[in-house]
């Protein structure tokens, strides 16, 4: 083999390999960019279910501070007839009964629209 031979095919060693390292090095970089939207996908999953999670538990103690309220209405109501509920029962008459059931739907209401 001649030396301008021996020239030519270490060209083509060298073109060959800058050719090959830059389809590696896009292949890497295509590689890494995809990695980088599939961890992106998976956090926004997994912070996702945890507010559907807090959104489940928060309504969970909205309603439950609805129906607090609700007897703290109803106990309220019950004194200002002069009837203490711990000692008796208190019986309402079916106007205030409505006011009272008004008033959970309403505080209910609230809670689903708040944590849903």
């Amino acid at each position: 083999m001649t030396k301008k031979q021996n020239d030519i095919s270490k060209t083509y060693i060298i073109i060959a390999t800058i050719i090959g390292l830059a389809i590696l090095g896009y292949g890497y970089m295509n590689y890494s960019a995809k990695m980088k939207v599939l961890e992106s996908d998976k956090q926004a999953k997994e912070l996702e279910i945890k507010k559907e999670k807090d959104n489940a538990l928060n309504l969970q103690i909205c309603l439950l501070k609805a129906d607090t309220n609700k007897t703290d209405y109803w106990n309220k109501l019950c004194k200002s007839y002069g009837v203490n509920h711990k000692k008796d029962d208190c019986s309402l008459y079916q106007m205030h009964i409505d006011l009272v059931d008004n008033y959970l739907k309403n505080e209910q209401d609230q809670c689903y629209q708040l944590y849903k």
